[in-house]
């Protein structure tokens, strides 16, 4: 009976050790379907951080030739603003000269008009002959003048002779006093009259060359202020180009930098991420083999 029951604690023992070999491989089969299980997430997260390695490369060569591409791109901005700037200054300078020229032409027509005034007004009160340019009535008009002439050549005459007469007759006919006094005065009225005339006649040529004068500075003072108006645009077109120059400068310096982190910071928080899950996974595994142990 020892004997008997001695074998079946025996067979007992080795029973339990079975169910305990047992239970240890179907927990080991279980550690290594999670190992492998571990192993592929770990090559799935090691190939995508060497994918996003490589698209952060990629990016930084793209980033790299975008900003070449952009400094090209403003330095031909620049020479097309500078072009701009050359071609409206030059079309600024050929409106001034195309106002200068009006000017002088003005001033031209100005002094032209005022030489033939000057010129006509003795013609026309020395009554002398008109223009060669009336060839069929040269012959006439020359007669008309030359009688015309004598005739004021015969009265004038005839005056100084009456005057001469009278004052010779003066001393002799102290009786008709006041017919003398009235021949003189009218005779002096005459003569303060023609002065007074030839008087008129000059103020009102000085006063046309004034009206020119005044006319000349008027379009003198208008053609500069036209230049002052020009050049004050010139200068807000100029500093309107700097400050744009300098706007897309500032942008284009604040702007590539920032590509350059954001693309860094992803690149490492995925592989922060992957690393951080790896070794969590192998703290894990040691811990069932210890378990297993």
């Amino acid at each position: 009976m020892s004997e008997l029951t001695r074998l079946q604690r025996a067979l007992q023992d080795e029973r339990r050790r079975r169910q305990q070999a047992c239970s240890v491989a179907k927990e080991q089969e279980v550690w290594s379907c999670q190992q492998q299980l571990k192993d592929r997430e770990l090559r799935k997260l090691t190939e995508r951080v060497q994918k996003i390695r490589e698209e952060r490369e990629q990016l930084n060569e793209e980033v790299k030739q975008l900003r070449d591409h952009n400094y090209s791109l403003m330095a031909d901005i620049n020479t097309l603003n500078q072009e701009k700037s050359n071609a409206l200054l030059a079309n600024r300078d050929l409106q001034i000269e195309v106002e200068r020229l009006k000017h002088t032409v003005q001033r031209a027509e100005n002094q032209t008009r005022m030489l033939r005034r000057r010129t006509v007004r003795p013609l026309q009160e020395s009554r002398t002959p008109t223009l060669p340019t009336d060839n069929f009535f040269h012959d006439d008009t020359q007669e008309e003048h030359k009688e015309e002439k004598q005739e004021e050549v015969q009265k004038e005459t005839k005056q100084a002779e009456q005057e001469e007469s009278l004052k010779e007759s003066q001393p002799r006919h102290g009786c008709r006093p006041p017919q003398m006094n009235l021949l003189s005065a009218v005779f002096r009225l005459r003569r303060e009259l023609h002065r007074a005339e030839e008087q008129r006649a000059k103020s009102v040529a000085e006063k046309e060359e004034l009206e020119l004068r005044c006319a000349q500075l008027k379009g003198d003072s208008k053609m500069y202020r036209q230049q002052k108006k020009q050049t004050l645009r010139q200068l807000e077109e100029v500093i309107r180009e700097r400050d744009k120059v300098r706007r897309s400068s500032r942008r284009r310096d604040v702007t590539v930098p920032d590509l350059i982190c954001v693309a860094g910071s992803g690149v490492s928080g995925a592989a922060a991420g992957g690393g951080a899950t790896a070794p969590a996974g192998e703290g894990s595994v040691q811990g069932e083999r210890q378990a297993a142990h």
